[in-house]
């Protein structure tokens, strides 16, 4: 069996820019939602529809960042998106 090659100090980088990228889009999915459900509860429509296009695009990002569901489980740079998934889930 082959061991796997290391990561160069680029890719290591490149991945935990990955991960605080997807947090940051998840926090910012997180907020889309708060002004969804206050347009839902002021019955404003045209602001629900509004948010739409935005929540659509941040999901897309967010699952073309995620990783593997062993990695996101296991790689500790990718905690922060798991907290503040955890956080908004939870809280919902």
């Amino acid at each position: 069996m082959t061991e796997p090659v290391p990561l160069s100090d680029a890719e290591k980088a490149a991945k935990r820019g990955r991960a605080m990228l997807a947090q940051r889009l998840a926090i910012e999915l997180e907020e889309i939602l708060g002004m969804e459900f206050e347009s839902l509860q002021k019955q404003d429509l045209e602001r629900f529809e509004q948010l739409q296009g935005r929540k659509t695009d941040l999901l897309t990002e967010l699952t073309g960042l995620c990783p593997s569901t062993e990695e996101l489980q296991s790689n500790p740079d990718w905690q922060g998106l798991l907290v503040a998934l955890t956080t908004f889930v939870v809280s919902a």
